[in-house]
Parts: C-alpha cells; sequence; structure tokens
C-alpha cells in the first residue's frame, strides 16, 4: 500500500495549527474530512485564560504550491467554496502552513472575497510580518489584533515595522509606538520622516493624529 502523500502532508498542517493553537492555550476543534465541506477547524480564543466569546472558522492549507517564501507570497484555492464561506457565520480565515519554518501565514477569506478581486478562482496573498503567526507570536499578534488589542513590540521591533514598505505593517508599527512608545523621543522622530515622505498613505492620518494628540496642539 502507498501513502497518500497529499493527505499525510494535509495531516501535518492540521497538526502544526493545532500544537500552536494549544500552546497558547485556546480550542481547536478539527472538522473531519467527510464532513469538510470548505472549513478545516473552528478556533475558539481565549485571552489571559478567559474566555472572549471569539472564534473563527478555518481553513488550512500546506505546501510549496500554496506558498513561495522566496517571492514572499501565498495563494489560497477558493474552488467552489465562496459562496459557503460568505455566507458562514462565523469570519473565515485561510492558513498556509510553512513546515519548515514552523509558522503559517493567515489571510482574512470573508474579508478578501468582500473587497478584494479574485483572478484565477484564488486568493492571493503576501506574506508580510503582521500575518506570519508561530507559537510564540500567536497571543500577541494573531489574537491581539483580532481582539483589537494593540500588540507589543520592543521599541527597535516597532521602528522598523513602521519604516517597512508594506502598508499594512507599517500602520501597525505606528500603532505599537503610539500605544507602547509614545514616551520615546525617537518616536517622535519616526512619526516625523513618515509625515515628510514624498507619497501620502493610510498610515498618515495616523501620524497627523499622533502629532495632534501628543503635541497637545491641534494645530
Amino acid at each position: 500500500m502507498k501513502i497518500n502523500e497529499k493527505i499525510q502532508l494535509s495531516k501535518l498542517g492540521v497538526n502544526l495549527v493545532r500544537s500552536i493553537v494549544d500552546h497558547n492555550n485556546c480550542f481547536f476543534h478539527d472538522i473531519k474530512q467527510e464532513s469538510d465541506l470548505g472549513i478545516d477547524a473552528i478556533i475558539e480564543f481565549l485571552y489571559n485564560g478567559e474566555t472572549t466569546g471569539k472564534s473563527i472558522a478555518v481553513q488550512i492549507k500546506t505546501g510549496e504550491s500554496y506558498c513561495d517564501t522566496n517571492k514572499k507570497r501565498c495563494v489560497f484555492p477558493i474552488e467552489n467554496h465562496e459562496s459557503y464561506w460568505l455566507s458562514y457565520e462565523l469570519p473565515v480565515y485561510g492558513f498556509v502552513c510553512d513546515l519548515n519554518n514552523q509558522c503559517f501565514y493567515y489571510v482574512n477569506i470573508s474579508e478578501y472575497l468582500r473587497n478584494e478581486r479574485c483572478e484565477k478562482n484564488t486568493i492571493s496573498f503576501k506574506i508580510e510580518f503582521y500575518n506570519t503567526i508561530n507559537s510564540n507570536n500567536f497571543s500577541n499578534l494573531f489574537l491581539g489584533l483580532l481582539l483589537r488589542k494593540t500588540p507589543y513590540l520592543d521599541f527597535t521591533e516597532a521602528r522598523k515595522l513602521a519604516l517597512s514598505d508594506s502598508k499594512k505593517d507599517s500602520s501597525l508599527g505606528l500603532f505599537i509606538l503610539r500605544k507602547h512608545h509614545y514616551k520615546i523621543s525617537s518616536t517622535w522622530s519616526v512619526f516625523s520622516s513618515i509625515f515628510k515622505k514624498e507619497y501620502i498613505f493610510d498610515s498618515s492620518i495616523i501620524v497627523l493624529e499622533f502629532l495632534s494628540v501628543g503635541t497637545h496642539n491641534p494645530d
């Protein structure tokens, strides 16, 4: 008998996600493959040991055919699941597992399908800091963002994130600096340097708000 390598790879991915969730004291409820209509599991979240009432549905993919770490991009197949995902009561997330780095990259499928254009029946997304999740940053980064709490990074990490070329990572870095490092004078330099850039993007409104409130000068 020959082992089905695709099924084995899929199991390894599911087990990786399960171990990350378990390590962070949350609940992983898997859905048996024969009952799988486009959802592999439900994740129920606890925060600081307390229930949150927050859960998400996840579809899990594993393997190099779904992620290219050199190009920092993931491709997630939609197949015939689009209407099911859009009508699902819980938010649906896609996890692409990277077994080599023991992490997963995620995309909010529900949000993506509502707001983005899908080509070739796939969801394509970048591998960035904010959506690269492992056992060590699951609670702080993934769960923190899910519960609308500002994750914590030290000043050096937050500064690097704020100055990155990624709009989402940059915005996250700015929020972290504003929330956790507003008393450090160098934080002001980061905000000023971003505001002085020739181009304007979504993070500019964060910079303006911070400068206004932080200096107590609405002008």
